[in-house]
């Protein structure tokens, strides 16, 4: 759908999503005590996010860093299916990473890395494929990263490929494998 429909006439159906993304967002925040209404909004934000993610291939430069700040919140929630439909998300954007700003991919590289603690398992394997990505696109980056800090973060992300090659999780150990 990304891919043929305008830019112009994709922007306008993004900018619905992006505020109906953060108004469920909100929601799933604000209903902690009744358990209906934050499954209710969960289950919103996940289809959202789908539908994000088949736009991402048409979105503007713009779009997409705005998107990658709700991302970049949303990895680290605690309900196990807004993570992992962040992560596939996520996924979707880093494969533009060419246009995305460097601080914004910089971003996401401390965000992976914050959020590694907090990954449940059903979210695994889409993280790893996201971790896996970021990789490749350290191993890319021009000369205006340090060397020692494209070291350090290729180390920690590499790091935990690794260590998912023992996870019992057989979608995440084929993952970590690929």
């Amino acid at each position: 759908f990304g891919r043929v429909t305008g830019r112009d006439q994709l922007d306008g159906f993004y900018k619905n999503i992006l505020k109906r993304m953060a108004t469920s967002l909100q929601g799933v925040q604000q209903n902690q005590g009744d358990k209906g209404a934050k499954d209710a909004a969960a289950e919103q934000q996940g289809m959202l996010m789908d539908i994000a993610a088949a736009l991402v291939p048409g979105l503007k430069p713009e779009a997409l860093e705005k998107l990658l700040g709700i991302v970049n919140v949303s990895v680290v929630y605690k309900d196990p299916g807004i993570q992992k439909k962040s992560y596939k998300l996520l996924r979707a954007i880093l494969s533009r990473s060419a246009d995305l700003k460097s601080r914004s991919l910089e971003g996401v590289r401390e965000s992976l890395s914050n959020a590694q603690s907090s990954c449940y398992a059903p979210a695994k394997k889409y993280r790893l494929l996201c971790v896996r990505a970021m990789v490749s696109i350290l191993d890319e980056a021009s000369a205006d990263v340090a060397d020692s800090d494209k070291q350090d973060a290729m180390t920690s992300l590499v790091t935990e490929i690794v260590m998912c090659t023992k996870e019992k999780n057989s979608k995440t150990h084929h993952a970590a494998l690929d």
